[in-house]
């Protein structure tokens, strides 16, 4: 939103306004003024000595609201011409102020300066307002007062508060647990690509929560979350493929989206990732790449990858030798950390050790174990 500062106290026409996506030079000149040869000499050195800074590169554009006359250069692109009113510049300047005031955390100032502005209607106060009531920023959490400013604000299309609404009506907090209502926001918010929303809606039609199950849908609008880099959709599409839920079945599709996933630290994509390259299921079979997933997945407390990792060395492969070392340091961890079968695995394998072999696994394990902080 838009900072309006004032650039000099000699000249109160000349204005900064700082916006989402770069800066505008604006002189308020009234026509008198073009006859004030000080204050035209001011402007013009302070436009050139922008333009030499590189900050404009276009010729400004005027227009006349109000009777005033109105200077505006858009840095970097050109001039969109529009009618600006005091109010409007003074409701901008206001909600930054809120919106900063927010971000360093000084809530009382921020419910101070957002407040007024979404009772008149402003629709990004009205839903940082309602976020403030949701989290207890700088008053009592209070779910009704959220819910009721996140409407105000979704009713004028606001897309973060159409998904702030639909998570409180997934959940009950603030207004009574209604699916088809959660459904109902998700959607408006993920038509405007909002990526949680798009996530959510598809896990709401992949368990069929509040609707009829639809895995088609469910795979749509994942594939939409996925595309925008949402990690948790991004694997959930790699089931689907996977197990042919809403879409063909295909494991180097399934592999594709798992990797996605895998490299933004899911770890059950990890897992998945790695006994696809075990078996060569829609990928070359590449025991090296497997072992390098579950190691990942492993640092990461999941006790299957160590469990597959010790599987792997008790039976070798191409690319990695049978170790029996390393497969008992892998059950041990995998046991101690709650794997169901891992502790029958390594039983079977300690009658073909030695006293000293089982030593040295023993030792790793636990110096594995001291480095990696176990995941409860």
């Amino acid at each position: 939103m838009a900072d309006v500062q004032l650039i000099s106290e000699r000249d109160k026409s000349v204005y900064w306004i700082v916006v989402g996506d770069g800066d505008w030079l604006i002189s308020n000149v009234y026509n008198n003024a073009y006859n004030d040869t000080p204050t035209r000499s001011y402007y013009s050195c302070l436009y050139r000595r922008a333009r030499e800074r590189g900050e404009i590169n276009w010729p400004h554009d005027t227009f006349r609201p109000n009777g005033e006359h109105w200077t505006i250069n858009k840095v970097g692109k050109p001039a969109k011409v529009g009618t600006w009113k005091a109010k409007d510049l003074q409701k901008a300047s206001l909600f930054h102020q809120g919106l900063a005031a927010l971000n360093r955390g000084d809530y009382s100032t921020a419910a101070l300066k957002l407040r007024p502005l979404a009772e008149q209607g402003h629709a990004k106060a009205q839903y940082n307002l309602g976020s403030m009531y949701r989290t207890g920023q700088g008053m009592p959490q209070d779910y009704a007062q959220a819910a009721t400013w996140y409407r105000k604000a979704a009713e004028q299309g606001h897309a973060k508060a159409q998904h702030s609404l639909g998570v409180m009506y997934a959940r009950g907090e603030g207004v009574p647990q209604d699916d088809a209502a959660a459904m109902k926001w998700y959607r408006k918010a993920a038509e405007q690509d909002v990526t949680l929303a798009q996530y959510n809606l598809g896990q709401m039609y992949r368990t069929g929560q509040g609707m009829p199950q639809d895995y088609a849908q469910a795979a749509t609008w994942y594939r939409k979350a996925a595309e925008q880099g949402h990690a948790k959709a991004q694997y959930n599409l790699g089931v689907m493929y996977q197990n042919g839920l809403g879409v063909p079945k295909d494991y180097a599709k399934a592999a594709t989206w798992f990797k996605k996933a895998a490299d933004q630290g899911v770890v059950v994509a990890q897992n998945r990732l790695g006994l696809q390259y075990r078996t060569g299921q829609g990928v070359p079979q590449n025991n090296v790449e497997a072992i390098k997933w579950w190691h990942k997945a492993a640092k990461q407390g999941d006790t299957t990858a160590m469990s597959n990792l010790g599987g792997l060395h008790r039976w070798g492969g191409k690319g990695v030798p049978q170790n029996y070392v390393l497969a008992y340091k892998w059950l041990s961890v995998a046991a101690n950390w709650g794997h169901t079968t891992a502790k029958y695995d390594r039983e079977e394998i300690t009658d073909k050790m030695t006293a000293a072999q089982i030593f040295e696994a023993q030792k790793m394990a636990r110096e594995w174990s001291r480095k990696h902080k176990k995941v409860k």
